[in-house]
């Protein structure tokens, strides 16, 4: 009998891994690579600031949470060319509640996100 169990131990640990292995991964980097995208063309190549902020913007039509606006920090260091851009205000909207809303800094730029619908799905998967 334990030799049954440990094999089936041993069994689980070395399967149940690959069931998460094509699920959502546990930390996006998108948001902070982005951010960081973002501030080196606004600086180095403000004349492309447009497109990349198109780019951004429709990285996130699939995805249950997206950026709400891009802003120039208050003691910002951008061009004319850059600031024409800003603030971007994309099509999505703004959430009303504050823990929805995550900031993403840069030296130059502030990205704002709605998390809105992971934490809703968050909190529904702990009422359940």
């Amino acid at each position: 009998l334990s030799m049954r169990v440990s094999g089936l131990i041993i069994l689980m640990v070395s399967i149940m891994p690959f069931r998460s292995m094509w699920t959502f991964p546990e930390t996006d980097w998108s948001l902070r690579s982005w951010a960081a995208r973002l501030e080196t063309i606004a600086t180095l190549h403000p004349e492309r600031l447009g497109r990349q902020l198109d780019r951004f913007g429709r990285f996130y039509t699939d995805l249950t949470y997206f950026p709400y606006k891009v802003e120039a920090k208050p003691d910002h260091n951008l061009s004319s060319d850059a600031l024409q851009w800003l603030p971007w205000p994309a099509e999505w909207t703004e959430p009303e509640r504050a823990a929805n809303r995550l900031r993403f800094e840069t030296a130059n730029l502030i990205c704002s996100f709605n998390f809105a619908g992971p934490n809703w799905m968050d909190a529904l998967m702990n009422v359940l």
